[in-house]
């Protein structure tokens, strides 16, 4: 199956739990947004792929029990838009959350995904694998099957899930492992907190991140909506997971896309260097972890700082933080 998904700078669009998702996904909150049309196409089941750029890099993103194609398809491109892009990320492949929470059914077509990283040879600088919840259970299998040569492009971030196949050997194998959970220092701890820290011990070469939610706006104890914290600053649903908005819709104030996993990566040196595209380091949903530039200030691309207001064709600097400028236009009109 082929669709051809087209980027419109206006349009916002809430994925479907059903059928094949929308016309258009939805636009990214980030000054490096998408542009033009993105094709998917199918590669295994559960599994489609895209080309967003000329770049050699690769990266797959794996959705939670629940997750839609188009859910999975949407939050990979808020990556390639907030961050991935600009690290020279010009393949995308999205794959569906598993029937299952425990992945017990095993249908998930990896081993097409490992036959087509394994084909693209040598030119592919790293492999970016970021799975949410459940999706890390299928990520596992991806880790039993990929060739050598893959296994250690791989930079690999848990989103507060669990596993059943990583050992030693695969950890070491692989050129980054970031087991990642999350913290509202007024809500509490994201859902599998607990298991990501045992998982981080029990390996040794991986490394441990959590994900600064504060402000995320969750009730008290609400672990199932701190779990959506690893994917948005603002999950919709305050008491608990809301997959089909949380990976879509990153309108409204403070609400974007959860990067501070791979600009951590990118200060570890695990991945390249490149330009931070979202400064998320003002205000509440501090994900991450960098002081606010003072007063508000958004910084462009180019690493230079607006004053809070500044207003572009698509973007407005909202307290320290590019957000679409339509869904809170006041200050650009």
């Amino acid at each position: 199956m082929t669709r051809t998904w087209g980027v419109a700078a206006a349009l916002i669009v809430v994925a479907s739990s059903t059928g094949c998702g929308p016309s258009a996904p939805p636009v990214g909150t980030s000054s490096n947004e998408l542009t033009g049309a993105v094709t998917w196409t199918n590669i295994g089941y559960g599994i489609n792929g895209a080309t967003v750029g000329s770049g050699p890099d690769v990266l797959v993103v794996y959705g939670g029990y629940t997750a839609t194609d188009a859910d999975s398809e949407a939050l990979s491109l808020q990556y390639v838009s907030a961050q991935m892009g600009a690290l020279d990320v010009g393949h995308v492949y999205a794959v569906r959350g598993p029937e299952d929470a425990d992945y017990s059914a095993r249908e998930i077509g990896n081993s097409h995904l490992a036959a087509q990283l394994a084909a693209m040879g040598s030119s592919v600088g790293f492999v970016a694998i970021v799975a949410h919840s459940s999706g890390a259970f299928v990520a596992d299998e991806l880790f039993t099957e990929a060739s050598a040569p893959v296994l250690s492009k791989i930079v690999y971030f848990d989103l507060d899930g669990g596993s059943w196949a990583l050992n030693d050997t695969l950890v070491g194998e692989m050129k980054g492992v970031y087991f990642c959970n999350a913290h509202d220092p007024v809500a509490g701890e994201s859902a599998n907190y607990s298991a990501i820290v045992s998982l981080h011990a029990d390996f040794p070469a991986s490394h441990y991140y959590t994900v600064d939610s504060a402000g995320s706006g969750c009730d008290v104890g609400a672990v199932w909506c701190l779990h959506d914290t690893l994917i948005t600053t603002r999950p919709h649903n305050p008491t608990t997971y809301d997959l089909d908005d949380d990976y879509t819709d990153f309108t409204g104030a403070g609400r974007h896309v959860v990067i501070a996993e791979m600009q951590q990566a990118i200060a570890d040196g695990v991945l390249p260097g490149g330009a931070t595209t979202v400064d998320a380091g003002a205000g509440p949903g501090n994900d991450a972890g960098n002081d606010a530039e003072p007063d508000g200030a958004c910084l462009t691309d180019s690493g230079s700082a607006v004053p809070e207001n500044t207003c572009t064709s698509t973007l407005q600097c909202d307290d320290g933080v590019w957000v679409d400028r339509y869904s809170d236009p006041t200050a650009c009109l």
